[in-house]
C-alpha cells in the first residue's frame, strides 16, 4: 500500500517535458477529456458507455505517460484502481445480499464514469503548472484565491508522500493493529512543511511573471490526441 501511495503522489509533480507544449494546448486536451466523459454519460447506452469511459481513461493515461513515464503513470493509478475495485466489489456484494437493486451494468458504468472523470480532472493538475494556474486566476481577478490554491497544490504531493512514509513507519512499529496512529505523524509532517512554505512566501514572495503560453513546439500532438478522443467518444455514442 505504501508504494502505491508514493507512486500516486508522483502524478502531481510537474514535469519539465510539459514546457514543449503550450498551456493552451494542455488545457484544451484536459477539457476534451472532461467533455468526452460528460457526453458519454449523457447520451451513450450503459453497455456502450463502459467502453467509452475505458477509452477516455486509457487515452488520458497514454498522454500523461509521455511526460511522467508509463511505469510511473500506471503505478500512480494503482491506488485509485484499488479503491475503485473495493467500491465495485461492495456494490456487487450488496446486490447479492439484496441490499441494493442496482444491476451490474449500471454499477460498472457508474464506477467507470467516476474513474474517467477523476482521471480527466486530474489532468488539469498534472499537465498545468501552479505558476500557470496562478497567472490565469490572477487575470480574472482571483489573485488572493490563486495564492491559496498555490499553497494547497504545493502541499498536495508532499502530503500524499508523507502519508506513505507515516503508513510504513506505523506498520513497522505496531503491525496492522494500530494503523489509525498514522494520523499523528502525518499532521506533524504537514504542519512543518506548511510552515516552511509560509516562511518562504514571507521572505521571497511569489513569482509574478507570465506563465501562460499559447504556442508550443509540439502542440500538434495534443491537438491530434484531443481530436482522437472526441471522435472516438462520438463514434461510440452514435454506433451504440
Amino acid at each position: 500500500m505504501a508504494w502505491a501511495i508514493r507512486d500516486f503522489s508522483q502524478l502531481f509533480i510537474y514535469s519539465k517535458k510539459l514546457e514543449e507544449y503550450s498551456t493552451f494546448s494542455r488545457f484544451f486536451f484536459a477539457l476534451t477529456l472532461i467533455v468526452g466523459s460528460t457526453l458519454n454519460k449523457l447520451y451513450a447506452e450503459e453497455t456502450t458507455s463502459i467502453l467509452g469511459f475505458s477509452y477516455i481513461t486509457v487515452m488520458a493515461l497514454l498522454i500523461t505517460s509521455r511526460f511522467k513515464g508509463l511505469k510511473s503513470t500506471v503505478g500512480g493509478m494503482v491506488l485509485l484502481g484499488f479503491f475503485t475495485g473495493i467500491a465495485l466489489f461492495s456494490y456487487f456484494i450488496s446486490g447479492l445480499l439484496g441490499w441494493s437493486r442496482l444491476d451490474p451494468i449500471s454499477t460498472l458504468s457508474g464506477t467507470m464514469y467516476v474513474l474517467a472523470l477523476f482521471t480527466s480532472f486530474s489532468c488539469l493538475l498534472q499537465l498545468i503548472s501552479i505558476r500557470e494556474w496562478r497567472r490565469v486566476m490572477s487575470v480574472i481577478g482571483l489573485k488572493t484565491a490563486s495564492l491559496i490554491m498555490s499553497l494547497a497544490l504545493l502541499q498536495t504531493p508532499l502530503t500524499i508522500m508523507y502519508t506513505s512514509e507515516a503508513f510504513t513507519t506505523i506498520k513497522l512499529k505496531y503491525g496492522s493493529k494500530k494503523l489509525y496512529k498514522v494520523v499523528i505523524p502525518l499532521i506533524l509532517l504537514s504542519f512543518y512543511t506548511a510552515r516552511g512554505f509560509a516562511e518562504a512566501c514571507v521572505l521571497y514572495g511569489f513569482e509574478t511573471s507570465n506563465g501562460f503560453t499559447r504556442r508550443g513546439s509540439k502542440d500538434v500532438t495534443l491537438y491530434l490526441a484531443s481530436l482522437i478522443v472526441l471522435t472516438g467518444a462520438l463514434l461510440l455514442i452514435l454506433t451504440g
